[in-house]
């Protein structure tokens, strides 16, 4: 019998460090949205402890990040990285399986994913993706209302 564990998602871009706390069935139990303020390790540890610091010790942990960041904390952190663009498709298929195209405007770059069913099994797989070049920073700086 597998025990039951929690799980940190991290996704870690330029602006933001957004956080998701869920137990081993993936139900939500936290979820936070934090400004980086251009310094996003700082903030992430911050978040992390602040998370930890309500998590029983003797719960075994698991951590998987993405973003801009999101390697480099991984491997701080002994944790699992995954590319913003699967990352993004799996959230997508998991809340909104009938989404076919998605659209994501981050602080430094735009993406735009086109996803299809598989033949096989019906879960949804990344057909072609396009994104602009990490040069574009400020990208969806436009967007931010809590300047």
């Amino acid at each position: 019998m597998q025990r039951d564990y929690l799980h940190i998602g991290l996704d870690i871009g330029s602006v933001s460090v957004n956080t998701v706390l869920m137990n081993s069935s993936g139900e939500i139990l936290e979820e936070h949205y934090t400004r980086t303020k251009g310094q996003p390790v700082a903030r992430t540890h911050e978040v992390l402890a602040d998370v930890l610091s309500r998590c029983p010790s003797d719960r075994p942990i698991a951590v998987s990040t993405t973003g801009i960041v999101g390697r480099l904390i991984a491997d701080l952190l002994g944790g699992v990285f995954t590319n913003e663009v699967i990352a993004q498709a799996k959230a997508t298929e998991r809340f909104h399986p009938e989404v076919r195209t998605i659209i994501e405007i981050g602080g430094e770059d735009a993406k735009l994913i086109l996803a299809v069913p598989d033949r096989d099994n019906g879960s949804m797989q990344i057909a072609d993706f396009s994104m602009n070049s990490m040069c574009a920073a400020g990208t969806g700086s436009f967007l931010d209302l809590s300047r």
